[in-house]
């Protein structure tokens, strides 16, 4: 299917921890988000995502979170599960799956993972952080590093404010209320938890080092 489709996956730029502060969206990542996006105000439904509910029940009981960040996990999560639309979500939105021609979307393959009513948004997250994840394992891997750089990207970088932003127009776009735009992104990241639980070593980055970055989201 990607050979028989136009276009290339989506280029991944190199990041450093140094340079995380000044990371840039590019123009093709939010041509791939704004597509995302349309996907989801194509396929919206009513009713709460029921996609990561397993996955929120083992993060929020996640021995590696502080009792500050387990508080507003379990907040966001009671949010979300009152909330009500939910969308077809592909579910690994990482670069190699977004096909891009002339900066343009052209394609997302790999639906294996799909499910039918999944969270608002979190594709375009999931997007900006595996962008973001592939750019340090073109540098340095580690698990601190990508820690690390997540920290100094998230903080300050014009990458995370515009992909953001991508992740909660695709989200009002897909039907979520504004008032659960907070509470999406808290359970996105905190979700990351429970994927790692449930499916040990099938990721590269482990439980601890997603609730670390969890934390850092919380903080603000």
């Amino acid at each position: 299917m990607q050979e028989g489709l136009a276009g290339a996956p989506l280029r991944v730029e190199p990041l450093t921890a140094r340079g995380a502060a000044t990371f840039a969206w590019s123009r093709a990542l939010g041509d791939v988000a704004d597509g995302i996006g349309r996907l989801g105000a194509a396929t919206v439904k009513r009713g709460p995502p029921d996609d990561i509910a397993s996955r929120m029940d083992l993060s929020v009981a996640y021995d590696g979170l502080d009792a500050r960040t387990r508080r507003a996990l379990s907040a966001a999560w009671a949010d979300v599960r009152r909330s009500h639309s939910n969308v077809l979500r592909h579910r690994d939105t990482s670069p190699q799956n977004c096909l891009v021609l002339d900066g343009q979307l052209s394609g997302v393959v790999d639906w294996e993972l799909a499910v039918p009513c999944g969270a608002p948004g979190f594709d375009v997250w999931n997007l900006a952080l595996s962008y973001m994840e592939y750019g340090v394992g073109l540098t340095r891997w580690s698990q601190d590093l990508v820690v690390e750089t997540f920290t100094r990207a998230w903080r300050d970088s014009p990458f995370w404010r515009d992909g953001r932003s991508a992740a909660r127009r695709a989200a009002l776009a897909s039907g979520a209320a504004e008032r659960d735009l907070d509470a999406l992104e808290v359970c996105y990241f905190g979700s990351r938890i429970g994927d790692r639980l449930l499916r040990p070593g099938w990721h590269a980055t482990g439980p601890d080092t997603v609730a670390r970055a969890l934390r850092v989201v919380c903080a603000g």
